[in-house]
């Protein structure tokens, strides 16, 4: 049975954002949603994901284009 949508907003997961499936597999190994990384700074998502910077805004800017 279908469950309707009517009435709820749909919850954004990890899995919504514009960035590479393997980034995706990544943050949900890791237990990040998009409030997490909405909530985190650019330089905290670097160090704790160990990846660059510039990943790090790329992820936290889709979260927050998808947030939208």
């Amino acid at each position: 049975m279908a469950q309707s949508l009517v009435g709820k907003e749909k919850k954004h997961d990890i899995y919504d954002l514009s960035i590479a499936d393997g980034i995706k597999e990544m943050l949900t190994i890791r237990g990040f949603t998009i409030d997490k990384i909405l909530n985190s700074t650019i330089s905290n998502l670097a160090e704790t994901l160990q990846i660059d910077d510039y990943v790090a805004l790329l992820i936290y800017n889709s979260a927050k284009k998808t947030s939208n």
